[in-house]
């Protein structure tokens, strides 16, 4: 389970995914037009201990879904994205630029931090329960042999002039260290810059190549 906060998000949810809604909790003496058969009052403390992100909005517990374990027998249709960010607020950045370019396969990578976590499901939006999960373990031409893959390089071609697979799986690298050296991906893009910018934060990058793929689909 996790707690899911913001008083749009929450709306959202409740509105597209009640069903995954175990339970509300609000701070003591708060009314609410929130109607569901699990809905706690807690002590103002403890409901400050909840709210990690201080909204002081009720509170969502939803369930979280299950991670598949990616293999060769899974059919991945248009995009997917590969995801090893360590930092949850990039995960969840890039969760909602995935819902909103209409990417559905999000596949997590060792030690890619969890979708689900507090900070991830801030940035995020609410979007986090539009995808589905895949988990994915190893080296990355081993995880990722059988399938079509677009990595994000500052030495791949121009994106602007990139035609994209119809069905392949985006692999932008981590924060600092990039991609996996050994990677030996289907195509490699890059990203047209300033020089007065070394490199675009990789949550940055990755909503702008779903944005360029996302023309291509029209």
């Amino acid at each position: 389970m996790a707690i899911l906060a913001g008083k749009k998000a929450t709306e959202d949810t409740l509105k597209r995914h009640s069903k995954e809604v175990i339970a509300v909790l609000v701070p003591e003496n708060m009314s609410t037009d929130i109607d569901h058969p699990e809905q706690f009052s807690l002590d103002e403390k403890l409901f400050k201990i909840m709210d990690v992100s201080g909204t002081g909005q009720p509170l969502l517990v939803v369930k979280v879904p299950d991670f598949k374990i990616l293999d060769s027998k899974i059919l991945l249709k248009g995009c997917s994205v590969y995801l090893t960010l360590q930092d949850p607020r990039n995960i969840g950045a890039v969760l909602r630029s995935a819902a909103a370019f209409n990417v559905s396969n999000i596949i997590l990578g060792d030690g890619a931090a969890h979708p689900f976590h507090p900070l991830s499901l801030r940035a995020a939006s609410g979007c986090v329960l539009d995808l589905k999960y895949f988990k994915s373990s190893g080296e990355l031409n081993i995880s990722l042999k059988s399938f079509t893959t677009v990595a994000l390089d500052m030495d791949g071609k121009n994106l602007a002039e990139f035609k994209f697979p119809k069905d392949f799986i985006l692999v932008p690298g981590t924060e600092g260290p990039g991609l996996e050296q050994s990677f030996l991906p289907s195509h490699r893009v890059h990203i047209n810059i300033s020089k007065n910018a070394e490199s675009l934060n990789a949550a940055a990058a990755t909503a702008i190549a779903l944005y360029e793929w996302s023309k291509q689909r029209v």
